[in-house]
């Protein structure tokens, strides 16, 4: 078997591998405990949230001090077997031995979808969701030979039937009314939907994505392909029930997930979804199901980051029959990375996905997250992509399905999703050191653990390891069933404090990119003891620090911009007291290029679009806007910020941060600068210009200077 593994053949499944012997979690806890100062990904063993798993643990210590009683009692009980016993123990061997021999492998390695008339559904100005998007990875993939590589499967349109799987009826035949429509009538019905554009080509096109993704599914699941990549447009897991939202129409993910219980009688299913939006639709249609593993990794920054809401949060479990099988890893704050997508894949995607033992494993693939996109402001690498799809490959016997999602940097969208096919190809791909994932996201990582420790077995480790003392020789001694007083504190994740403007000799000492000098040790330790200095009452963004591994450090809501944003280094938004030491700690954070003329002078880069423009951007008041407007709080005039949905006035962070708790408390994302006439977007944590924006910035601009800009 071992063989026929390295040969590329998928491994058997596999019953429930039950619990292990109390010795045995034992036995691993006291190496994780000896090995922990040397090892990063054994950083997260800490004291369980619920007095009853405590106590739990604490009988479970006690009776591991027996081992060699139990390890006598074992070997009794094998001893004392009875030949009916005995008999039957040779007849499971005989049926895993026939199991294993008689294991299909599918004709094709991988097989691929994509057709170029997705490409019709086109923006009526410039978005980044765009036909270029699937015609460049298609390029990519035929200019690495790996389209040549692959089984081509035939593209169809979905049936209503398979969209009703997920979808309202009555839905569905709005999405066709698209076609009847001229311009200018679906421009003003788009504005029903959140972040959508429609055109003729609209329903054809998500009909047409959803059938390219079945047929994948279809492909994989007969045997004729032991996976597949489908490269569709435009993208489903934002698609709820009962209408359009983010870009997406029909939940492609979702149908094929209930087409393959249909269709095939699968009873588990793992999605997968990194892209770097939660998928509230995907959640939505499955929350109260056990037989669809929803696991998301997605940016969250504390519900400002669009889906926005409380549908991400890690707390959201599942309802029902379904507890336990809604996994979200919320992270809070920019520059996430290889670093911290790999943590959370050894930490909590893979032990899960391994006890759950899907049958399929479908991911939601979007590429979002990736080094340089627009939108998403993270740093993973095409490396990083394959390292989590060749994980992934070690599921479900090897049944993987990958559609694409977001993504909106062209060539970065190319790279990864072509990265990812050589995986499912079987290529080897490039090593990698992904580092310290920061202190943002190792809470985050060990919230999502404490919210699931209870349903999954694979978690039962996340307990107070032994304490480890050196003796007079220097050698580690283990007191068995004690608490480590250092990592007491961290077992229950709190919001992190806002912490100190960064001074310029603290970048000279902040890791460069590439790896961390400090110890995990020290970072987690230091966030202990950041969070007994933290008011309970403090609102905060949950961002991490500086010292942040190899993807740098983001700021929280409180900290950043003078309207709250981590982009905010300069002019209004930052000229109050900012260093070179300020503007070295958010040179990283910029998703654009950074040019460094005479005495570290910086350009911020907004971006030309957001997906909030459409829907939170209201009208102006009759009047415009009066840029002399005190802030409505607190009344002072010296650095006010309008909200563009309410048209409120409130002043900036340097004064009283009225506009940043306007921001947390109404969800309104976009608010411009009357000093400078900036705009920044919460949602997109960046500085955004668009033409939709001149109307609010010629009213403020006539009303402080009096003329047109």
């Amino acid at each position: 078997m071992c063989t026929k593994a390295l040969l590329g053949d998928p491994c058997p499944p596999y019953e429930d591998l039950g619990k292990p012997y109390d010795c045995a979690v034992e036995t691993i806890l006291e190496v994780i405990a000896h090995h922990k100062p040397y090892w990063q990904c054994l950083e997260y063993q800490v004291p369980s949230k619920s007095p009853e798993q405590c106590d739990e643990v604490s009988s479970t210590t006690e009776a591991s001090l027996k081992s060699d009683e139990q390890d006598a009692e074992t070997n009794k009980l094998l001893e004392e077997m009875t030949p009916e016993e005995t008999l039957l123990a040779c007849k499971k061997l005989d049926e895993l031995i026939s199991q294993t021999s008689q294991l299909h492998v599918a004709p094709h390695r991988t097989c691929l979808a994509y057709d170029e008339r997705m490409q019709k559904h086109k923006p009526p100005f410039e978005h980044p969701e765009r036909p270029e998007r699937i015609s460049r990875i298609f390029e990519r993939h035929k200019k690495w030979g790996l389209v040549d590589r692959c089984l081509n499967v035939q593209p169809r349109m979905a049936t209503d039937e398979e969209i009703a799987l997920c979808h309202d009826p009555q839905y569905i035949e709005e999405t066709k009314d698209y076609a009847n429509f001229s311009p200018r009538e679906l421009l003003s019905f788009q504005d029903k939907y959140s972040s959508i554009y429609l055109h003729q080509s609209t329903h054809d096109c998500a009909r047409l994505a959803l059938g390219c993704t079945l047929q994948v599914v279809d492909t994989v699941l007969s045997g004729k392909a032991r996976n597949g990549v489908a490269i569709v447009r435009p993208p489903g897991h934002h698609a709820e029930y009962h209408t359009a939202m983010g870009f997406c129409f029909f939940n492609h993910i979702a149908i094929a997930a209930e087409h393959a219980k249909k269709n095939y009688g699968l009873q588990r299913i793992l999605i997968l979804d990194w892209d770097i939006h939660h998928g509230n639709g995907t959640q939505h249609m499955f929350e109260d199901k056990k037989d669809v593993l929803y696991i998301s990794l997605h940016r969250y920054d504390g519900g400002f980051f669009f889906p926005g809401g409380l549908d991400g949060m890690a707390d959201k479990v599942g309802l029902g029959e379904g507890e336990g099988y809604n996994v979200n890893i919320a992270w809070n704050g920019r520059s996430m990375g290889d670093a911290e997508y790999i943590a959370a894949f050894q930490q909590i995607v893979m032990p899960i996905a391994y006890e759950y033992n899907p049958e399929l494993v479908l991911i939601s693939a979007g590429f979002d997250a990736a080094a340089g996109d627009p939108l998403g402001g993270y740093r993973i690498s095409p490396e990083g992509y394959a390292h989590m799809t060749h994980m992934l490959c070690s599921l479900a016997q090897g049944k993987v399905v990958l559609a694409l999602e977001g993504g909106y940097n062209l060539n970065s969208i190319s790279q990864s999703m072509a990265y990812c096919t050589r995986t499912l190809l079987g290529d080897p791909f490039q090593s990698l050191k992904p580092g310290m994932p920061c202190t943002s996201a190792l809470e985050s990582i060990l919230e999502t653990l404490h919210q699931h420790q209870k349903y999954w077995k694979c978690l039962q480790y996340q307990v107070a390891l032994p304490k480890r003392e050196i003796d007079a020789q220097g050698v580690t001694t283990t007191g068995a069933g004690e608490e480590d007083p250092e990592r007491q504190d961290i077992s229950q994740p709190e919001t992190p404090r806002k912490k100190p403007d960064l001074l310029e000799s603290d970048i000279t000492d902040t890791p460069k990119t590439g790896g961390s000098t400090e110890s995990s040790e020290h970072l987690i330790s230091q966030l202990v003891k950041d969070k007994s200095e933290e008011p309970a009452d403090m609102p905060t963004n949950g961002d991490g620090d500086a010292a942040c591994g190899n993807n740098g450090g983001g700021d929280s809501l409180e900290e950043t911009g003078a309207a709250g944003g981590s982009h905010a280094v300069g002019g209004s938004s930052g000229g109050n007291g900012l260093t070179i030491g300020h503007l070295a700690s958010h040179a990283s954070d910029i998703s654009l290029p950074i040019e460094e003329a005479g005495h570290g002078l910086h350009a911020v880069i907004p971006l030309t679009w957001c997906p909030h423009l459409e829907s939170d951007v209201m009208p102006l008041p009759d009047g415009g806007v009066d840029a002399r407007a005190p802030c409505l709080e607190c009344a002072d005039t010296r650095e006010n910020w309008v909200c563009l949905h309410c048209y409120q006035v409130f002043c900036g962070r340097y004064i009283n941060e009225h506009m940043v708790l306007h921001g947390a408390a109404t969800m309104h994302p976009l608010v411009m600068s009357y000093s400078d006439l900036s705009v920044w977007c919460y949602g997109c944590d960046s500085y955004v210009h668009h033409e939709i924006l001149v109307p609010a910035k010629t009213s403020a601009h006539r009303s402080k200077f009096g003329e047109d800009m």
